[in-house]
């Protein structure tokens, strides 16, 4: 017995081999540099950071240091090193494989948040094989760690000894930071404007943990009630003579808000309520004298997932043109480059800054304000403003209705109604499973033809969206490509401009339609971003990969006058085309622009707007009283029988997106047959038994449900005999 006790001590007692101290820098030292080889895809770059910036360097290696002192405290040593390890490790290695596809956007902290949303796009990117190799690579790590975390060693406790071991390292690292961020031309809390330029500059293990901290707006220095009010009057005394809107009449959604923005009638008496307050904003906001705004246009945006002009690309040559229908209307009417925030991705943040009128530079490093600020509240948008001279605000988008929360986010964007693949039948996919864009042309017309007041249509394309792959043989090149510098560049382009001939065609076809319109239409064409091709600022004409274009057409005069413009001031530059002014940021952009203290008074505004106060509306908060209607056509059942045991549904507008609920349980069987039918296999309704048919995302959300039809004698007929 005292033997065995003898031995077990021994086990459990001895002390770790190598020196702790020297084990965690050496490692610290060996890790930091095969993250930032991963970061880089580039041991010669790695080895230039190393050396061509060692005080940065050194300073991701006492973060790494810092985080294996910790695991050094737990008696499982080897468990917990190789925890922290792995955990590095993964980061490092996604973002080496997402920078393959997401060109100059390193993963945040943002993307860890994506979820559901990122296992859906898993098959987009990866092949069949790949996934199983890495999910077999996963289960292997995982596997590893269950099996040190049973069979590692138990070392002697070292008491205080780790304590000051580890408390060393926290204080070598806040010294460090402290003494670092003194010099500015060696390191930056601001991240901003080129992610990928940070990483390659400061190192990804501080780049990637600073983005879990910065998050959001930090409220701007000089941030006060006053501040905002001053600003407010400068809009005022530049706008001259302000003019009154007539009442918009009811709506079936944000009333009160869109009166209350419309007019400046405040319900809530915030701090620092003052009557020079409330009568500044008001000014600002209320109209008075006769409307000049009753012959507005219809309005529509066409947001184009990830097109560009190919022809900026210095040593490629193509067949033909690309884009002929674009080209033709650049030249005729007002365009322009767009600076957007993002590239080879992050449609979203782009589809922000065009909404809002807000900058992404004053948020934090990688941030989606979709799945932030705007899934829990609401903000003043063009859909508000619009709706505030009564335009109705619809949003189309030929992709799933919950990606980027857009059921959510849209809502609180003031829109009226919601369109999204889930309402939509009879689309055709691209070779990589992307819905075909033709779809949208008879949309955007049906949504015209329902409204008798004006319209305002922002239109979300993505047939070209990425992955891109080689173009396959069996693949005909509509357009060829000369000057590629590999096969693999030639056939991605190729690939790439099979997509992009169709969406120039939907843009032609577009403005064929609204030139024999018989209202007033403008049209906001623009790219979100670059695609995702391997493009750098050295190979492009513009020397921007931040550069798209625009082009704002009209079936009614107006005079061209192009400008190079932020993807934040294209709305507020489009409306200024046709005298519209309505809202806070469309009257700010369209003011203050060219004002010296533009920048500083944007951010004040857009952060009291976000997460401040909210001056400008003297402390109201917007809220809304009834939910964003999802889809053009109301869903309903007008019928149902039992035939040959199989429930048979049927209705009105159903698509392949629709489920039967029996008593709220899904059926997840439903077989969706035509817009008019839908089957249920083997299913046989009690009386009273209450049917619905619900619209349930690719990511599992519901976005909508019918009416319900209560069953009474559905008693199964066989229609055999």
């Amino acid at each position: 017995m005292k033997k065995r006790m003898d031995m077990q001590r021994g086990k459990v007692g001895k002390r770790f081999p190598i020196a702790p101290t020297m084990f965690i820098a050496l490692e610290s030292i060996v890790l930091t540099f095969v993250l930032e080889i991963l970061s880089r895809h580039s041991l010669l770059s790695a080895v230039g950071f190393m050396f061509g910036r060692p005080t940065v360097f050194m300073y991701n290696v006492v973060m790494v240091a810092l985080t294996l002192a910790f695991a050094m405290l737990f008696r499982k040593k080897l468990f917990s090193l190789l925890l922290v390890t792995a955990v590095w490790l993964a980061f490092g290695i996604s973002n080496c494989v997402v920078l393959t596809f997401r060109t100059a956007t390193p993963i945040t902290a943002v993307d860890l948040k994506l979820g559901v949303e990122a296992i859906n796009m898993i098959n987009v990117y990866f092949k069949i094989w790949q996934i199983i190799l890495v999910g077999g690579a996963i289960v292997l790590v995982i596997a590893i760690l269950v099996f040190v975390a049973v069979r590692s060693p138990k070392y002697r406790k070292e008491g205080q000894t780790g304590l000051l071991r580890f408390s060393g390292f926290a204080i070598a690292f806040l010294l460090y930071t402290i003494v670092i961020f003194q010099n500015p031309n060696l390191i930056s809390r601001n991240l901003r404007p080129s992610l990928y330029d940070s990483y390659l500059k400061y190192g990804f293990p501080y780049c990637f943990s600073y983005s879990f901290f910065d998050i959001g707006i930090t409220e701007p220095e000089g941030y006060s009630s006053e501040e905002v009010i001053k600003i407010a009057q400068d809009v005022d005394l530049a706008l001259g003579e302000v003019m009154n809107v007539s009442d918009p009449g009811e709506t079936n959604l944000l009333d009160d808000i869109i009166e209350s923005i419309r007019t400046g009638s405040y319900e809530s008496e915030p701090e620092n309520y003052t009557v020079e307050a409330v009568d500044a904003i008001r000014n600002r906001l209320e109209r008075s004298g006769e409307s000049a705004l009753q012959n507005t246009p219809n309005i529509i945006f066409v947001q184009l997932e990830s097109f560009f002009d190919p022809c900026i690309i210095e040593h490629l040559s193509f067949s033909e043109d690309p884009i002929p229908n674009f080209r033709k209307i650049k030249n005729e009417y007002t365009s322009g480059e767009l600076y957007v925030p993002t590239v080879a991705g992050g449609t979203a943040n782009t589809e922000f800054e065009v909404l809002t009128g807000c900058s992404l530079d004053f948020f934090g490093a990688g941030e989606f304000p979709y799945y932030s600020i705007l899934k829990e509240k609401m903000c003043e948008s063009l859909a508000v403003d619009l709706r505030a001279v009564d335009y109705t605000a619809t949003a189309i988008h030929n992709y799933t209705g919950s990606f980027y929360y857009r059921d959510t986010v849209y809502d609180n964007l003031g829109f009226n109604r919601y369109i999204s693949r889930e309402y939509m039948d009879g689309y055709g996919l691209t070779p990589m499973g992307w819905p075909e864009d033709a779809i949208l042309q008879g949309i955007i017309r049906d949504v015209m033809d329902s409204t008798e007041g004006k319209d305002f249509i922002y239109t979300v394309t993505v047939q070209t969206h990425g992955k891109y792959i080689e173009r396959p043989d069996e693949i005909e090149a509509v357009i060829t490509v000369d000057g590629a510098r590999s096969e693999h560049e030639k056939r991605l382009m190729e690939y790439y401009l099979t997509l992009l001939v169709d969406v120039d065609k939907l843009i032609g076809k577009l403005v064929e339609e609204y030139s024999q319109y018989d209202e007033d239409v403008m049209i906001v064409f623009f790219g979100d971003h670059l695609p995702g091709l391997e493009l750098s600022n050295e190979i492009l004409t513009t020397g921007n990969i931040y550069a798209t274009e625009y082009v704002v057409w009209t079936n009614y005069e107006l005079p061209k006058v192009d400008k190079d413009l932020e993807a934040y001031q294209l709305g507020a530059y489009a409306l200024m085309q046709n005298d519209i002014d309505v809202g806070t940021m469309i009257r700010f952009h369209q003011t203050q622009m060219d004002k010296e203290n533009y920048l500083e008074n944007l951010e004040i505004l857009e952060y009291d707007m976000l997460y401040g106060k909210r001056y400008v509306y003297e402390g109201f908060e917007l809220k809304e009283e009834d939910r964003l209607i999802m889809g053009l056509h109301p869903i309903r059942i007008t019928g149902a029988e039992v035939k040959n045991k199989n429930l048979f549904v049927y209705g009105e507008n159903f698509t392949a997106a629709s489920f039967v609920h029996l008593d709220e349980d899904k059926m997840s069987d439903t077989i969706f047959v035509n817009p008019n039918l839908l089957v249920v296999p083997n299913e046989t309704p009690k009386d009273k038994t209450i049917i619905t048919v619900s619209q349930i995302s690719n990511q599992g959300f519901l976005l909508s449900t019918s009416e319900g039809y209560e069953c009474m004698g559905l008693e199964p007929v066989d229609y055999r005999k």
